[in-house]
């Protein structure tokens, strides 16, 4: 059960630097109550009102590092995903990477083309990707090798060769200048 404040509200503290790859996230506040509500079932999410003259928004940005690195590396494929109303992004993923029409593709094979998009977006290697789902294995039940984490990079940056060349050049850009300027020229 949520810890909730004697005037029966839900407090969050938000955290900027919380978790591993930079994303917002948020906890119990220093008022005792609290929770991070991606960790709070779509299904539950309901129960949580705002009070009379307040809002209670829920911000999902929906792949939005997925997106970026599609805009900005100009795979044209990637970006027509994203055109794309209702699709599920991480199913057409895995029916790239795993070579299946969307309709075959399993819970299990959406789940690691979710992590791999991830892992890839945030320059992780084929190593720490084999980490990240195995940490999850308790509740997933999957578990991956270094073999398969390796075949499993291979099949994504084959089929979206953009992406492994525009992470080559940022590499090599930060390596000569040391900073990197977005496109609308923050650094």
């Amino acid at each position: 059960s949520l810890p909730v404040d004697a005037d029966g509200a839900i407090r969050s503290e938000f955290k900027p630097a919380g978790t591993d790859s930079g994303r917002l996230s948020s906890s119990a506040s220093i008022f005792g109550s609290g929770t991070n509500m991606q960790n709070i079932p779509e299904s539950v999410r309901c129960i949580f009102i705002a009070r009379p003259g307040k809002l209670l928004i829920y911000p999902d940005l929906s792949q939005a590092e997925a997106r970026c690195v599609a805009w900005e590396c100009g795979d044209e494929r990637l970006k027509e995903l994203f055109r794309t109303e209702g699709i599920d992004i991480h199913k057409h993923n895995a029916s790239r990477v795993f070579h299946k029409s969307v309709e075959e593709i399993s819970p299990i094979e959406r789940f690691l083309a979710k992590k791999l998009v991830h892992a890839l977006n945030y320059g992780m290697g084929p190593r720490r990707l084999m980490q990240v789902v195995n940490q999850e294995s308790e509740k997933t039940k999957v578990k991956v090798d270094l073999k398969t984490a390796e075949q499993l990079v291979r099949a994504y940056y084959d089929e979206f060769y953009l992406v492994p060349e525009w992470h080559r050049r940022i590499q090599q850009k930060l390596g000569r200048d040391r900073t990197l300027t977005n496109p609308f020229g923050r650094k």
